[in-house]
């Protein structure tokens, strides 16, 4: 893992540059525990949490490839399932997990679709992927032979070349897309910022946390000034796929 550049964003969250939060810090720690600053953000990495689907799997992109050796009735059998659902618009087959999102309606929990002379599943999960794969061996026996399981974890991608890279960003972009994903991105983000964050020491604070810097004058201005400044690199960034309510967490750290 390479370290972020100057202008990178910083991780420990204040919204700030690397730059001008946490470069120092980094170099300091690096010197003092012989590490080098790559070692010690990997270690960062590592403690944070794991993204799960609402099955609670690890969230990796996977494809589970069969041959499909009669697509007439591959169609008959997929059209004919109470738990798949054709979009006439993508050419593919949903299949749903009715009633299972936290608003009572259907989770999609992979995408099916005939490339060539292929049968494609899509999901977001290894253990998805098994499920179909037993699905199509119990009502494709006959139509389908199984090929590969392709799973990769977006997170653990190695240095790429170009070509590798624009693929790699390709899939992301995919699973991010990817309604449930976004909703448990969501909730992890606002996790973060209202449960973790605010007992976390920020550099930019004078290495206290949130709920101490809010006890104080002196402090609550630096909390306001970096509080803004997050809501400020929010706005701006116009691709942001997620936001935190800093409404919310002006009143959970009691500020005007």
């Amino acid at each position: 893992m390479t370290e972020p550049g100057r202008n990178d964003p910083c991780l420990c969250g204040s919204g700030k540059k690397y730059k001008k939060c946490c470069l120092g810090k980094y170099s300091a720690q690096a010197q003092k525990t012989g590490q080098s600053v790559q070692e010690l953000y990997s270690t960062q990495r590592e403690k944070m949490p794991v993204l799960l689907n609402y099955d609670g799997d690890p969230a990796i992109f996977c494809k589970a490839y069969f041959t499909a050796l009669n697509k007439d009735s591959i169609t008959a059998v997929l059209n004919g399932n109470k738990d798949i659902e054709f979009d006439k618009d993508t050419k593919r087959w949903d299949w749903l997990a009715p009633g299972t999102n936290r608003m009572g309606g259907n989770t999609i929990i992979g995408t099916i679709y005939l490339e060539k002379d292929l049968l494609v599943f899509e999901t977001n999960s290894i253990k998805r992927a098994e499920k179909f794969r037993k699905f199509a061996e119990k009502s494709l026996n006959n139509y389908v032979s199984y090929v590969k399981i392709d799973a990769k974890d977006i997170s653990a991608v190695p240095e790429l070349s170009e070509a590798e890279r624009k693929k790699s960003e390709a899939e992301q972009m995919k699973l991010m897309s990817d309604p449930e994903i976004q909703k448990v991105l969501q909730q992890k983000m606002d996790d973060y910022y209202f449960k973790s964050w605010i007992r976390q020491k920020i550099p930019a604070l004078g290495h206290i946390t949130p709920i101490e810097a809010a006890k104080t004058g002196e402090g609550r201005k630096l909390l306001n000034t970096l509080i803004n400044d997050i809501e400020s690199n929010q706005n701006t960034n116009k691709t942001a796929n997620f936001k935190v309510d800093m409404l919310k967490l002006r009143k959970i750290l009691k500020l005007k």
